[in-house]
């Protein structure tokens, strides 16, 4: 999908990455187990995996690089699916996630309380599927949301340095990846028009 320029940066970048990720499932987990009762977020829940997601290339990278390991069964399935016109995620199949343990770090975060800094507000959102019985106001605090701020400030740098040394490409924030078109250039790079 890239062409790499540096493998030695890219198993640095890769290990980092991997470091990152640790820490979020680990803080996602924490908040899961807190929020148990709130939670109606599962295997087959697919309600927040809609919109056109677009993430960085670093992790485009690492899904391009899942695909290509997929089981023969998957990636025919893959192969014979058309790409959607839906809302819907390209990777999910029977509302299961077929690239779930290499998904972006968004994919990992969804349904959980976030926190959220724009430069004219503060709030915090959830999937509206849980947290249903709760007001808002009294339930959220500090320590039972997740900040996503310190996590994306080390994903943006991954990204930098992984988009000017590993594959000599300028780094632009705003220059994401749809997935649809990971999922495009799979399917057109194993043979299918």
């Amino acid at each position: 999908m890239y062409p790499i320029h540096d493998a030695t940066i890219l198993d640095v970048i890769l290990n980092e990455h991997e470091r990152l990720i640790q820490r979020v499932n680990a803080e996602v987990s924490r908040l899961e187990r807190l929020h148990r009762s709130q939670l109606r977020c599962g295997p087959g829940c697919s309600s927040c995996c809609i919109g056109t997601l677009a993430i960085s290339k670093l992790e485009s990278y690492m899904i391009w690089n899942a695909l290509q390991s997929m089981e023969p069964e998957i990636n025919k399935w893959l192969m014979e699916r058309k790409i959607q016109l839906s809302n819907q995620c390209q990777f999910l199949q029977n509302d299961i996630c077929l690239i779930y343990r290499d998904r972006p770090m968004i994919c990992r975060t969804h349904g959980l309380p976030i926190l959220f800094i724009t430069d004219h507000d503060t709030f915090i959102d959830a999937c509206r599927l849980n947290f249903t019985d709760i007001h808002e106001d009294n339930y959220f605090i500090e320590s039972n949301i997740l900040d996503m701020g310190p996590f994306n400030g080390e994903l943006a740098k991954l990204d930098k340095q992984f988009c000017e040394r590993v594959i000599g490409m300028k780094w632009i924030p705003e220059d994401r990846v749809p997935l649809s078109c990971i999922m495009e250039a799979y399917v057109h790079a194993n043979g299918q028009p």
